[in-house]
């Protein structure tokens, strides 16, 4: 066997346990919110996004790991997610994702409204991080709205508003570090807005 097949089958293991670890962070961080009030979606969404076509190879392995949570009767979405690259961009640019990072945010509709029944399960919402404009990595709020963001011109304007806010993944490598630089934030952040 020649060594570069043998170092295919390494990076896939280091690959695998890579999955391993995001899954473990989204659980501790899926529990964290449920303490916090907030239900992780998750009947209804994938906790990450590939592609199975054998035209689109590039889209196999996944580039986002993500949760979504609810309130009953909130207007606000809230989301974790894992981000590793950008494939759903129409404009690809490898350098927007430099490092792995974990970012948490959430979606705003108008007071009044239900996130719940809102929300068309658009999953471009997790990468809403990488579009920002000006965006820092450094755990610094980011808004914008979201047909801006998106650059989707179906949004009547102002309708949503979108926060987020990153770290590196390498800041994060315990439980306590998870709910103190991205759960608690986040839940702070989403109470002024309740």
């Amino acid at each position: 066997m020649s060594e570069s097949t043998e170092n295919v089958v390494i990076c896939f293991r280091v690959l695998r346990t890579f999955c391993q670890n995001v899954g473990t962070l989204l659980t501790k961080a899926n529990e964290l919110m449920t303490e916090g009030g907030w239900e992780h979606i998750w009947r209804r969404t994938p906790v990450l996004e590939i592609c199975d076509d054998l035209d689109d190879p590039n889209c196999w392995l996944p580039d986002t790991f993500f949760c979504y949570y609810e309130q009953t009767d909130s207007h606000i979405l809230p989301f974790i997610a894992v981000l590793v690259d950008d494939l759903n961009s129409d404009d690809y640019e490898p350098d927007r994702v430099k490092e792995v990072l974990v970012s948490a945010g959430w979606l705003e509709y108008a007071a009044g409204t239900n996130a719940r029944d809102k929300w068309e399960k658009d999953l471009a919402v997790h990468y809403s991080h990488l579009w920002m404009k000006d965006r820092q990595d450094d755990g610094s709020l980011c808004s914008g709205d979201a047909r801006d963001v998106w650059d989707d011109e179906d949004i009547e304007a102002g309708a949503v508003k979108v926060t987020t806010f990153a770290l590196p993944l390498g800041e994060i490598s315990t439980t306590d570090e998870l709910k103190e630089k991205i759960v608690q934030p986040l839940l702070n952040a989403i109470e002024k807005k309740s």
